[in-house]
């Protein structure tokens, strides 16, 4: 009897220990896939940020350059600039004041629309190796300034003498920013022709307030800018700084640039959220009896994004609620202990069952919105087309593919639409992002399901033709460029909207790089720009 009793015990005591094991490693489990899928949308927010700073940052250096492409605006900055240099540089005298006046009345209307518009904070007119401020038409008392050491950005764009876009801060503010150069045509008495002279930069910016807007109600989470004490120390005035930190007291070594929400500060001031923060981590808090799922990473200006190796200028935060979530776990952890105690054999076999079910289901889940995520990162948002992201990507399987595995022919086509700036100019950016949705659409019911279609920039597209020779190619697309050119795109008539076509092919003999055999498009491409617009032109040859 004795003995009964103790193998009794001793399998029950298996059985429990079994269990219970059983319960906790469902439990570690369930934790590891919730950690997962914060990860998982944290990448999301990280990727939607940057795509939705990018967009931000190339509205305002479209603005900009709008701005810059109006006569008066070269005349009066020309003849300013002109004014300081005779007068001795810097704030310059008279003169230089009375074309910064004149400068100042023509931009007013233009600055009004961009502010109401685009919610711009800044419009600034630069010249000089030494980056001299002319005119900051937000703050007109303030001028005559060199910029050289901290505005990079601008000082690329007088170099290269091409846009240039990003965040960066300057001496009053931090923001997403524009640039282009100011250039205006002079006549050459001599030869009785024209010359470009360059003037100098405007630049356009314009604070996170917009673009928190937009990223949070595309992710339903929270988000928060910070910057580090130490950068705005370094780039602001002195007195910009004392009242950036009046408004926004530091916490840590950070403050708050910019946030939606008045619990911002309370929730960083919190010993958990500044650990995440601080290693740039992702994780969650219990926060006044709800549960907190917080991500931060890192914040890069203009100069961090073409050197990852430079610090951090700040940290963008987010954070969402998962109080339910969590509960969830618990409550499951609490039921699996509750019915192995009521008994070892059957609800263990039943629950053994059922976690497998919900693990399943759980994963499914997580594999959907996975899926859902990456589809997201790979499509560009206002057309809905492939990006330039899965570009290279694609590229790169396509070309292994007629090298090296299937024999097979891949011709490349880039279509850019002919004189796009003056749709946008005349008719605005709204009937400009119609034509682009509607083009795209056009061609891509044109063209073979097994054939893609990328967005490669602001009105050029790329199409990636499979098994497709050169000929073939270059017949599509002369069947596109005239179905484009009698076609009724958005409001506009049929004959508005033309484009021409760059395309070059990679045979199985071929041996060019990816970058080659994007070049070779863009050649070709330019080409049929030379020759006239609307028109297909080819490489061949050549791969």
């Amino acid at each position: 009897m004795t003995t009964r009793i103790i193998l009794f015990v001793a399998v029950s005591f298996l059985i429990a220990l079994t269990e219970g094991l059983l319960v906790w490693n469902n439990y570690h489990s369930e934790q590891k896939l919730f950690q997962d899928f914060l990860e998982q949308r944290a990448h999301y927010f990280d990727s939607l940020f940057k795509t939705t700073l990018e967009n931000t940052a190339l509205q305002m250096q479209q603005s900009a350059s709008y701005i810059a492409s109006i006569s008066e605006v070269q005349q009066a900055f020309y003849a300013g600039r002109k004014a300081v240099e005779a007068e001795g540089g810097g704030k310059g005298g008279l003169q230089a004041q009375m074309a910064r006046c004149q400068l100042l009345s023509i931009v007013s209307k233009p600055w009004e629309s961009l502010e109401r518009l685009y919610d711009a904070r800044q419009l600034h007119f630069q010249f000089g190796l030494s980056v001299t401020s002319f005119l900051r038409v937000h703050t007109p008392d303030e001028f005559g300034d060199d910029l050289a050491d901290i505005r990079f950005m601008i000082q690329d764009a007088l170099r290269s003498e091409k846009p240039k876009m990003g965040f960066e801060c300057g001496r009053t503010t931090c923001g997403i920013r524009g640039v282009v150069p100011v250039t205006i045509n002079d006549l050459n008495h001599s030869n009785n022709s024209q010359r470009s002279l360059k003037i100098g930069v405007l630049e356009a910016e314009t604070s996170y307030h917009s673009l928190l807007q937009r990223v949070e109600k595309s992710s339903n989470a929270h988000f928060a800018v910070l910057l580090t004490l130490n950068h705005a120390r370094e780039t602001m005035w002195s007195n910009h700084f004392a009242d950036y930190l009046a408004q926004n007291s530091a916490i840590g070594n950070y403050f708050v640039e910019s946030s939606l929400h008045n619990e911002t500060r309370y929730l960083l001031d919190q010993s958990c959220a500044q650990a995440i923060l601080n290693k740039l981590g992702i994780g969650w808090c219990r926060i006044d009896q709800r549960d907190i799922a917080l991500s931060a990473f890192p914040l890069r200006d203009y100069q961090g994004q073409n050197d990852s190796r430079r610090a951090p200028v700040g940290a963008i935060m987010t954070w969402y609620d998962v109080t339910n979530e969590l509960a969830q776990l618990r409550k499951n952890f609490h039921t699996n202990i509750f019915y192995a105690v009521v008994t070892f054999s059957l609800i263990e076999i039943m629950l053994l069952i059922t976690f497998r079910i919900a693990t399943q289901k759980l994963k499914h889940m997580l594999n959907q919105q996975t899926e859902v995520l990456h589809e997201l990162s790979l499509h560009d948002q206002l057309t809905n087309l492939y990006n330039r992201r899965y570009l290279a990507e694609c590229l790169e399987q396509e070309t292994n593919r007629v090298q090296f595995r299937h024999p097979a022919n891949l011709s490349l086509a880039l279509v850019d639409l002919d004189h796009f700036k003056n749709i946008n100019e005349r008719f605005g950016h709204i009937i400009g992002d119609q034509v682009l949705i509607e083009t795209a659409r056009l061609i891509s019911n044109h063209i073979r399901p097994s054939d893609c279609m990328f967005r490669y920039s602001g009105e050029e597209f790329l199409i990636l033709l499979k098994d497709t020779p050169l000929n073939t190619a270059v017949k599509l697309c002369e069947d596109l460029r005239q179905l484009l050119a009698v076609s009724t795109i958005s409001t506009l008539s049929a004959g508005s909207i033309t484009a021409s076509f760059g395309v070059v092919e990679l045979t199985t003999s071929g041996a060019a790089s990816i970058d080659q055999l994007l070049k070779y498009a863009d050649q070709a491409l330019y080409q049929a720009k030379m020759r006239g617009y609307n028109r297909v032109d080819y490489i061949s040859n050549v791969l």
